[in-house]
């Protein structure tokens, strides 16, 4: 039930009058054959579990397939999981779901796909790819940027045989921090066509206008100013905006080196 439900009824006729209507009430389903109908997960789908007391996987709602996966960005590259499973109202009653999945579970043919992509948009076409939202192509990127993300268990540890330091606990929320970050990219141009017009040396001032934004966040709650916790807390915030920002340059950086060669 965690990702939505099937529901089996007598005959055609009742599951296409079922899907009609739940539809209309804001469920994502469709009809998955003649008889039965397919619930995808929804906040929607999760009221309904909490009403009855059956187990569900929580889900946030988007406004759009771009904002889904730039919000996504930073919990695919923490590798706290598989991927996420997303469901998408396509009209007409039809309902698709799929698998974004991390680096862990490598797919050559879409990094080589995503990588071509990139380097057409932000070189190719003449410059007509600027005509695009800035938010197709930071989903691009943010695709690229989950596909070629080095994964943890391909690295070895160094100072393996070093006792292993307890990790600090953070001071700021970690998904607030991402929501932050994620919010502040949408205020200015997107980070590929910044780096067109300013190069290597915008990277500084782009870092400082984003960490200063980050840090007005109301959402972040930082300590109160003058305290040590709130020293650390900028430090913080100012550690994962360059750790974002220095993801957006590999790939710009990758971008341009498959351009120049093309």
């Amino acid at each position: 039930m965690g990702f939505g439900a099937l529901l089996e009824f007598a005959n055609e006729r009742a599951a296409s009058e079922y899907a009609r209507v739940a539809g209309h009430t804001g469920l994502l389903c469709a009809k998955n054959d003649n008889t039965t109908v397919r619930i995808c997960n929804s906040p929607m789908f999760g009221a309904c579990c909490d009403r009855h007391g059956v187990p569900k996987v929580a889900c946030e709602e988007h406004a759009s397939l771009c904002a889904a996966v730039i919000s996504g960005r930073q919990w695919m590259l923490s590798e706290r999981g598989e991927g996420q499973v997303m469901s998408v109202a396509r009209g007409g009653g039809k309902v698709s779901s799929y698998k974004w999945k991390i680096s862990r579970e490598p797919q050559p043919a879409a990094v080589d796909a995503l990588t071509e992509l990139v380097a057409t948009l932000t070189s190719g076409t003449n410059g007509k790819g600027r005509l695009l939202d800035n938010e197709i192509h930071e989903m691009i990127h943010t695709l690229l940027a989950v596909s070629t993300h080095v994964d943890s268990t391909t690295v070895q540890a160094k100072g393996d045989t070093k006792a292993k330091k307890q990790p600090k606990q953070a001071i700021v929320d970690p998904a607030a921090m991402e929501r932050a970050i994620a919010s502040a990219l949408t205020k200015f141009d997107a980070i590929d066509a910044y780096l067109d017009a300013n190069g290597q040396a915008g990277v500084t001032p782009l870092v400082e206008r984003l960490v200063a934004e980050v840090n007005s966040d109301a959402e972040l709650s930082l300590p109160p100013e003058g305290t040590a916790a709130h020293e650390i807390a900028r430090k913080e915030v100012a550690t994962a905006v360059k750790r974002c920002v220095g993801q957006h340059v590999g790939v710009w950086k990758k971008a341009k080196a498959v351009a120049a060669g093309a």
